[in-house]
């Protein structure tokens, strides 16, 4: 039949030579289990397939640390919590696996080869979506944008406002694809504002190019002065050679780090040493 151990102390101890190891206590009808010896470990054994194992490691030493043989399985919608006010959980649905944040700082997933930070607020938008700084999604529909893309980073500002922006893949038909970088434009307004195409060009300002060109744009190009060893504009393996503004109003033509051609304000042509005309 049963056995059945009445302390009506409390407590039920196993000692080794009169030095307590292990105890049972009632604590107000909780039962506690003890490891009585300084540091040493709770330990879980089993029989698996005839090998007896270490299921389960409790290391006192370590403020109750437990290290597990092998898995930790939960059921559906059975949660993960972290943090002491329960600000992390992950758990999953059935269908989906969700990672939850309802603290006040951020996601930040990190190792020495990868660092990943989505940070985020508590408050939402009027949209009921979260206001987070970045905002990673997979879509074959569109984004704020218009833009029909497969993957999409989204940038806000975290203060509950409509995006501020995105960076998309786009695929095409035959699944190649460009990357394009949208930009708010309005309360609620798009414009893609640069593209990457699959070819390797740079489109500022444009969604297709023309063959061959590898940089196109629909505007100016503005850039800063240079100088005659190396040219505003130069090319890759020849930087000394080129077209420079070193002021304003004025325009070089570089040979060799040497200036071979001027005009200047008046639009006066000099050539060389040759004179002016």
């Amino acid at each position: 039949g049963d056995i059945t151990l009445d302390a009506d102390g409390g407590d039920i101890k196993f000692q080794d030579g009169t030095t307590d190891i292990f105890s049972l206590i009632n604590s107000s009808s909780d039962i506690q289990l003890k490891a009585a010896v300084q540091d040493k470990d709770m330990i879980f054994r089993g029989n698996d397939g005839g090998t007896i194992i270490t299921a389960l490691t409790l290391d006192m030493s370590e403020a109750g640390t437990a290290t597990f043989n092998h898995d930790i399985k939960l059921g559906d919608n059975g949660q993960i919590i972290l943090g002491a006010g329960s600000d992390f959980s992950m758990y999953h649905d059935g269908s989906n696996t969700c990672m939850n944040e309802s603290g006040t700082g951020g996601l930040n997933i990190s190792s020495s080869a990868v660092r990943m930070d989505l940070n985020s607020d508590t408050d939402y938008s009027s949209t009921g979506e979260p206001a987070g700084i970045l905002t990673l999604y997979n879509s074959n529909g569109s984004d704020g944008g218009g833009v029909n893309n497969y993957s999409s980073l989204e940038f806000n500002t975290g203060d509950g406002a409509t995006s501020q922006g995105f960076i998309n893949y786009i695929r095409t038909a035959d699944n190649q694809g460009s990357f394009a970088f949208s930009q708010r434009t309005g309360s609620s307004s798009y414009a893609e504002a640069m593209r990457i195409d699959n070819s390797g060009h740079l489109l500022v300002g444009k969604t297709s190019g023309t063959s061959g060109n590898k940089v196109e744009t629909d505007g100016r190009v503005s850039a800063g002065a240079g100088s005659n060893s190396q040219p505003t504009f130069n090319c890759e393996g020849d930087t000394n050679t080129g077209i420079n503004l070193p002021e304003s109003d004025r325009i070089q033509f570089i040979t060799g780090g040497t200036e071979r051609l001027r005009i200047d304000a008046n639009g006066t042509l000099q050539v060389g040493s040759y004179g002016t005309y």
